[in-house]
């Protein structure tokens, strides 16, 4: 049984794990840092993540201790993403689909274990901890895949069941994590079209210097990332300055927008009124002169 100092430590650590994900914005990076700290909590020596998608699981990230230490050349290529359906045709479906827990002590002998995964990875998954990444509103937005939980010995063991709960909380938190991260992505994707709907429609109040603020912003994020000193978000606000820094047109006069010319077509006529009347006083000087 765990003593009140031990359990005291991971209630702590349960919630710096809770900061780091509520920060992190980064899709991929929070999808990895998920999987990650729950091998952490189940001492697992592998794990895979899947995210949910239009009725289908779209397999995402995985992590496997034994695998990067042998520095497989080959596993990035076999780690490549793919989906399958929702269903109780596999293990990682069939979580998905009812939305329980799976603890399997001996994978080998489970009928929905694919065995060819094992082979072509040259890996031999022995026990498996399935958990379901359930949001607020009770929806599965994800499943997460732990594999071999190791003992003391460094042997894989089954998964403790005492550590479910624990699982299933930091699943249920990292599934809030993940729709707020794809919320934020959609907002910045918006407003991304927003900005550059708004440079559009600037530009085009004035057809002499259409496409001139889209110019303008890719010219200025190349130069910055020649330069090589500025993040991704200061590049992004490079970007939206650029698409904006003619915004006051907004307010300015057609007349005064659209000119062509240095003057207006008023006042150039009376320049050209006053040509002509300096022409014609110098004609007629002549003429005096002449006669």
């Amino acid at each position: 049984m765990d003593t009140l100092a031990a359990l005291q430590d991971r209630f702590a650590r349960f919630a710096e794990i809770g900061i780091r994900l509520s920060t992190e914005h980064d899709l991929d990076r929070l999808l990895a840092l998920i999987l990650s700290e729950a091998r952490g909590f189940t001492t697992a020596d592998a794990g895979s993540l899947y995210v949910v998608d239009h009725g289908e699981l779209v397999f995402r990230v995985s992590q496997n201790n034994t695998l990067d230490r042998g520095h497989d050349a080959d596993r990035t290529r076999k780690f490549q993403s793919f989906r399958f359906p929702v269903s109780t045709s596999s293990l990682a479906g069939t979580v998905a689909l009812r939305g329980t827990v799976l603890n399997i002590p001996d994978v080998q002998a489970h009928p929905l274990h694919n065995k060819e995964v094992d082979r072509r990875l040259g890996y031999t998954t022995r026990t498996m901890l399935v958990v379901p990444m359930t949001n607020r509103a009770e929806k599965i937005v994800g499943v997460l895949q732990l594999i071999n939980a190791l003992d003391g010995r460094g042997e894989p063991a089954p998964f403790d069941p005492s550590m479910h709960q624990m699982v299933l909380s930091l699943a249920s938190q990292a599934a809030v994590c993940v729709e707020n991260t794809q919320l934020y992505h959609d907002i910045r994707a918006l407003f991304d079209a927003l900005v550059r709907y708004s440079a559009k429609a600037i530009d085009a109040r004035d057809p002499a210097t259409a496409g001139h603020s889209s110019r303008v912003s890719a010219l200025a994020v190349r130069v910055a990332r020649a330069m090589n000193r500025f993040t991704d978000a200061q590049l992004r606000e490079l970007r939206y300055a650029g698409f904006f820094h003619d915004i006051g047109k907004i307010g300015v006069r057609e007349k005064v927008l659209t000119k062509q010319n240095r003057l207006y077509p008023e006042d150039l006529e009376v320049m050209r009124t006053r040509f002509a009347a300096w022409a014609l006083a110098g004609e007629r000087e002549l003429y005096e002169l002449l006669i």
